[in-house]
Parts: structure tokens; C-alpha cells; sequence
């Protein structure tokens, strides 16, 4: 298994079961990132993912909404 396999199939498991209340998978060669959200025993309620051009808010820590330009770069 793939190390991008193992942290979209996986992971997510581990992290849910243990209460992790937001999970973050940051492929930089696709320029996208898939956040889980809302932990219920070993899944997450919520999935979706988001590209280059978003902003994207951590719902877990109080923070400032991150451009995902500043990770992935203005070419991505």
C-alpha cells in the first residue's frame, strides 16, 4: 500500500478512533487537500476535498483561514 493510500484508508481510522476532531491530507503533486472532520467511533462524518484556489479554515483551532497558494505555490 502506498503511502497516500495508507493516509486516505488507513489513517483515518487511527485518528477518528482516537478523537482527533480534524484530519488533513496535503498532496502537493495533485495541489490538493482532503480534510476529515467530525470523528465518530473509527471513521469521519465529513470528507471533502479542496484545490490550489481555496481558502480553507481549520475547524478544530482557532486560526487564521489559510490561502492554500501559500502551500502550494502561485503556479499550482
Amino acid at each position: 500500500m502506498s503511502s497516500s493510500a495508507r493516509d486516505l484508508a488507513a489513517k483515518p481510522a487511527i485518528y477518528a478512533a482516537a478523537g482527533v476532531a480534524e484530519y488533513w491530507v496535503v498532496g502537493l503533486e495533485a495541489a490538493r487537500v482532503v480534510v476529515q472532520r467530525t470523528p465518530a467511533e473509527q471513521r469521519y462524518v465529513e470528507r471533502f476535498g479542496v484545490t490550489a484556489d481555496a481558502t480553507l479554515t481549520p475547524s478544530a483551532v482557532a486560526v487564521e483561514p489559510l490561502a492554500l497558494r501559500e502551500i502550494f505555490g502561485a503556479d499550482a
